[in-house]
């Protein structure tokens, strides 16, 4: 009879461990769908980062060309300075305008003699070839 009851006792701790369990592996098949779950979200985020990720690798390289195209501006800029820095002043290029239009005037002047002697000669030439047509 003790060995029956034993058996009983043992037959429903066996149904409470079975039930127990049952409960437990629904436990752990929700959280192994819940794990599932998250797994793929971080699989689409891994998928969105590394989207991310080449975005970010061809910006560096836009990045890169725009600094080596700043650098080559910079270094054209700093050339003209410095060749701006040898240009005359604005006054140093009134004094070459005042000389040179005062030279343009002197040779005005002198060209404007050279024509009243031309003019003068060619009268003369036009009186003598006159006063030989006139004798002969």
């Amino acid at each position: 009879m003790q060995e029956e009851r034993i058996l009983e006792e043992l037959k429903s701790l066996n149904g409470r461990f079975d039930t127990e369990l049952r409960g437990l592996h629904s436990r752990f098949d929700a959280v192994d769908g819940r794990l599932d779950a998250v797994d793929g979200r971080l699989d689409a985020m891994d998928g969105r980062l590394e989207h991310h990720d080449d975005m970010f690798r061809l910006m560096a390289e836009k990045m890169n060309t725009v600094e080596s195209t700043q650098n080559r501006m910079l270094d054209a800029m700093l050339d003209m300075k410095k060749t701006m820095g040898t240009l005359a002043t604005k006054e140093e290029l009134h004094e070459v305008d005042q000389r040179v239009s005062g030279t343009l005037a002197e040779h005005t002047v002198i060209l404007n003699r050279l024509d009243d002697e031309r003019l003068v000669t060619n009268m003369r030439l036009t009186r003598l070839e006159r006063g030989r047509a006139a004798s002969a």
